[in-house]
């Protein structure tokens, strides 16, 4: 019982060892790939993108229809740009909110792994004290056993005692 003790002991230890490992690489992964996210994001207000004002002035001479076609095109550009920057910050918010979930999580871990190493203590301490109960009962068992036969023999011993006494008293009387 207590070789399949240890072996289940040993056994849960290395898979938690496993899956904290396995975390810690989940975590890393994530942490690369947010901050390349957050790098792309920064480089992206960084770019130049033309104002309405020049495109119009580019088409001034064109005609009055070609200016409103730019200025048109522009604000649609202006639009989808403006789209883009609040779907990169909404997704810069949302992965420091995950950013922040994985750390509460890895600190859940690690108290988590102090109850186990906690949890594993007790098991072993258990396992020694049944192991030295189990010694205790043998011993027992053999000192009542050894109390039986030390009392069997005084019985026995005690019997024959009384008669030979009896024997010895009597016998005299019987005689007579």
């Amino acid at each position: 019982a207590k070789k399949n003790d240890t072996n289940l002991q040993s056994g849960l230890r290395l898979r938690v060892d496993q899956l904290a490992e396995q975390f810690g690489e989940a975590g890393n992964r994530f942490e690369t790939a947010s901050r390349k996210v957050l790098e792309q994001r920064k480089s992206l207000p960084a770019q130049e993108f033309e104002s309405p004002g020049d495109a119009a002035e580019a088409g001034a001479g064109g005609g009055q229809q070609l200016e409103q076609a730019l200025l048109e095109d522009t604000d649609i550009q202006d639009m989808l740009v403006t789209e883009k920057n609040q779907a990169l910050r909404q997704m810069e918010a949302e992965l420091g909110d995950l950013h922040a979930i994985f750390k509460d999580v890895a600190t859940l871990v690690n108290a988590q792994q102090e109850g186990l190493d906690s949890i594993e203590s007790a098991v072993n301490e258990t396992s020694v004290r049944v192991a030295t109960g189990t010694n205790e009962l043998v011993k027992a068992k053999r000192n009542q056993a050894r109390a039986r036969k030390r009392m069997c023999c005084l019985v026995v011993t005690g019997s024959v005692v009384v008669i030979i006494l009896v024997s010895w008293i009597l016998g005299p009387l019987l005689h007579r």
